[in-house]
């Protein structure tokens, strides 16, 4: 993971939200080098700086490269190998070279509830003081409320509830 900036200047700034996993060689870098001008040697014309946003619950497979200016959006999926050039908007997943959109995780309206959950305040706690509240049996998943058990704790088995 290769940065070039700071809170106080964000322009190369890296952000990573909560809950996000990122797999073995991913590379994230926040700069391009330039190379327009062809009478002065590439390592002499500078760097194109700009920030990177990974949001929430996002998970990077392996060897996947993200690319300066770029944001993946909350929920999304960047399968192994990618090299992600332009944004990816929240709960798609993306694939390729360059990662190209295949599928959405949710319909619309769900991707537009999920929206509205702030992940740095959602814990493990929270969500086992109120299930009672909340679940209910589908066929594919249990889900709380308007957003499935499986986007918090995907490692679960919810079968035996």
């Amino acid at each position: 993971m290769v940065g070039y900036g700071d809170p106080g200047d964000t322009e190369g700034l890296i952000k990573i939200g909560n809950n996000v996993r990122i797999a073995p060689n991913v590379m994230i870098i926040s700069a391009n080098h330039v190379f327009d001008n062809t009478d002065i040697p590439i390592c002499k014309q500078g760097m194109d700086v700009k920030p990177i946003t990974i949001e929430d619950d996002v998970w990077v497979a392996g060897r996947v490269n993200i690319m300066a200016g770029v944001t993946i959006g909350k929920g999304s999926v960047i399968g192994a190998g990618s090299i992600v050039t332009k944004d990816i908007p929240p709960y798609s997943v993306a694939v390729g070279v360059p990662a190209k959109v295949i599928k959405y995780r949710f319909s619309e309206e769900m991707i537009s509830e999920l929206l509205k959950v702030d992940y740095s305040k959602l814990t493990k706690e929270k969500v086992d003081a109120n299930a009672s509240t909340f679940l209910r049996v589908s066929s594919s998943a249990v889900s709380i409320s308007s957003f499935t058990m499986q986007t918090f704790f995907p490692a679960t088995d919810f079968s035996v509830l």
